[in-house]
This record gives C-alpha cells, structure tokens and sequence, in this order.
C-alpha cells in the first residue's frame, strides 16, 4: 500500500512539470531550409513565464563551396537569437513561432542541420 501511495505521489509531481512542444513546418521556400518555422506551445496547466527560444546549426555547408568553407560545432554551442524570441509568458495552449532565417540569411541551397533549443 505504501508503494501506490508513492508512485501516485511522483505521478502527480509530474503533472506539474513544464511541457512545451515544439513543432516544425515545412520550409515556404525548398531553396532555403532556413525559411522553415518552429511553432513553441505551452502544452501543460500551468502557465510557464519567461519562455525564450534559439537557434542552434551544427554543419553548415554554403551550396558549392571548397570543404575549406564550413563551419562545425558538433555541440552546437554557438546559439543565435533575437529580442523577439526571448521573456514570453504562455498560458495554457498558447504558442509562438520562430524561424530560424531571422538570425541565419545564407545565400540559397545551404545545406545544414538544425537543431531546435528550448529553454523555460
């Protein structure tokens, strides 16, 4: 009995956590992958304040360039951002967007992974 009693205690602590989803859109324009969107969206009860986003790119390779020309940071550690991207405040369900061609304007066809960041 006592271990139900836990368990139903950690299960309602994790209610509590935040939750935030973090959707992808296709990109608008298939030449710049850069044009595509991330949706942020307060998925839990709780409104979460101070909700800031960045961008972070690991491989970034310029169209035909010399292998010379690239950038790699495997820990993608250089992180981009913007003002409007920082201190929001999300109610239940309520969302914002991102994208990433804000921070990175490459000339077209670069190819490059994106990986989003969160922070609450």
């Amino acid at each position: 009995m006592r271990y139900n009693s836990l368990v139903g205690g950690f299960a309602a602590i994790l209610t509590f956590l935040p939750r935030i989803s973090i959707s992808p859109s296709d990109p608008p324009d298939l030449q710049d992958i850069f044009s595509a969107s991330f949706t942020i969206t307060n998925t839990n009860f709780i409104p979460l304040r101070d909700v800031s986003a960045s961008v972070a790119a690991g491989n970034i390779l310029l169209g035909d360039s010399p292998p010379n020309v690239k950038t790699r940071s495997n820990e993608f550690n250089l992180r981009l951002q913007i003002p409007d991207w920082t201190n929001h405040n999300l109610d239940i369900d309520e969302k914002f967007a991102i994208t990433p061609q804000d921070v990175i304007n490459f000339p077209k066809s670069p190819s490059s992974e994106l990986k989003h960041m969160k922070s609450v």
